[in-house]
């Protein structure tokens, strides 16, 4: 269950979670990408250098939305593909020991605050995720990286070493829900 956040206390993100996003889009569009995006989300100043991983150190949620944004508007548009490969990155770094996903989610419930969950529903070969509030705002191309994180999420928790692949991504901006299906190959 998502837990609330008092009205007057921002809203935080781990560090852990920053920096390993940070990272994945380092491996996926390079430094110079990296340092482009976060140059357009405004966020230069803050996070100009290299950010170490942190269970401890907190961020401001709004930086990571911003950070969403600027990937969704210079990312986004044809470029769904570098999103969902950014999320494969953003596991790996994250998450390298192949947690299940139930432990992943609660990982992510108490990394990233805010009056968010996500949802997942167990079928014979397949997962159904829905993330509600979703932090990667739902409804823009920031849901693709949801579905990369759960297909290497997927896959490294997989007892018998299945692959997943995310189906339709279906995003709703207004209600900022993001659905898929994660199906085993």
């Amino acid at each position: 269950m998502a837990k609330r956040i008092a009205k007057n206390k921002p809203e935080k993100v781990k560090q852990i979670v920053f920096s390993a996003l940070l990272e994945a889009l380092s491996e996926i569009i390079g430094p110079d990408g990296r340092s482009s995006l976060i140059k357009f989300a405004g966020l230069a100043t803050k996070y100009s250098k290299q950010l170490r991983p942190s269970l401890v150190n907190s961020l401001p949620r709004s930086d990571l939305i911003k950070l969403t944004n600027a990937m969704s508007r210079l990312l986004g548009f044809g470029s769904k593909a570098l999103l969902r490969e950014t999320g494969r990155k953003f596991a790996i770094y994250l998450h390298p020991y192949g947690y299940s996903l139930e432990t992943l989610a609660e990982k992510m419930r108490k990394w990233i605050d805010g009056d968010w969950d996500i949802m997942i529903k167990k079928e014979k070969d397949s997962y159904k995720i829905t993330i509600k509030n979703d932090p990667f705002q739902a409804g823009t191309a920031g849901s693709f990286i949801w579905a990369g994180f759960f297909e290497i999420a997927a896959t490294n928790s997989s007892p018998d070493g299945a692959k997943f692949i995310a189906g339709d991504i279906t995003g709703n901006g207004k209600d900022n829900i993001t659905t898929f299906e994660l199906k085993k190959q």
